[in-house]
């Protein structure tokens, strides 16, 4: 399998978000329990991720459905509603240019996608972990109440939780662990709930077919 080489990406990336980071930090301050990467699956843009608490319970309160502390914990844990994802995406300009490049190699390889995503994944986590170790996300707040993270559409809430666990100390995937569970138990269920209504509506097409 062709191997990307993002070192380049990489260094970019950590330039950049060093400066993005510690601005997010200085203006948000306190009010904030998530930040990090939003990788959305293709390589068109790098994303900064952020959420606060004050920007959270606005959200939450327009959540409704069968299972209100599912769906509060998915606004939480799930970027696509937060209202941070264009926000300082200037300052990540030139990470976006060498991820462009890393997806124009993309095009011309008839590969799984798959795995070339997560090797972009994983230089975005080594990025984190780097300017985590140099103090980028405890310069002014108390780092065990800020979860760092990398959130994206296409992986499950166990993979999302197994990266937390690689981005934070201890302190901070222990206290998250019991909503990681649930979201995780909750997505479950609602998979097996979807294969037995399937199951289901091809039993019924089957038995209208047989009359």
């Amino acid at each position: 399998m062709f191997i990307l080489n993002t070192d380049v990406f990489e260094q970019t990336l950590y330039e950049d978000g060093k400066l993005a980071f510690a601005k997010i930090i200085e203006e948000k301050g306190d009010d904030l329990y998530l930040i990090g990467l939003y990788h959305f699956g293709g390589w068109d843009a790098v994303m900064p991720l952020f959420n606060t608490r004050s920007d959270l319970s606005a959200l939450q309160k327009n959540i409704y459905g069968e299972d209100q502390k599912g769906y509060e914990l998915g606004v939480k844990w799930c970027p696509s509603d937060f209202p941070s994802l264009e926000e300082y995406h200037e300052y990540f300009d030139r990470s976006t240019a060498e991820i462009q490049k890393l997806g124009r190699q993309l095009d011309k390889l008839s590969e799984d996608l798959q795995a070339y995503w997560q090797q972009t994944l994983k230089a975005m986590q080594r990025v984190l972990n780097r300017l985590d170790a140099e103090g980028v996300f405890s310069q002014g707040i108390i780092r065990d109440t800020l979860t760092v993270y990398i959130a994206n559409d296409d992986e499950d809430y166990k993979c999302r939780y197994e990266r937390v666990e690689k981005l934070n100390p201890e302190s901070v995937s222990e206290r998250v662990a019991a909503e990681f569970e649930y979201l995780i138990k909750l997505h479950e269920k609602w998979q097996r709930d979807a294969l037995t209504e399937m199951a289901q509506e091809l039993k019924a097409e089957s038995d209208d077919s047989q009359k």
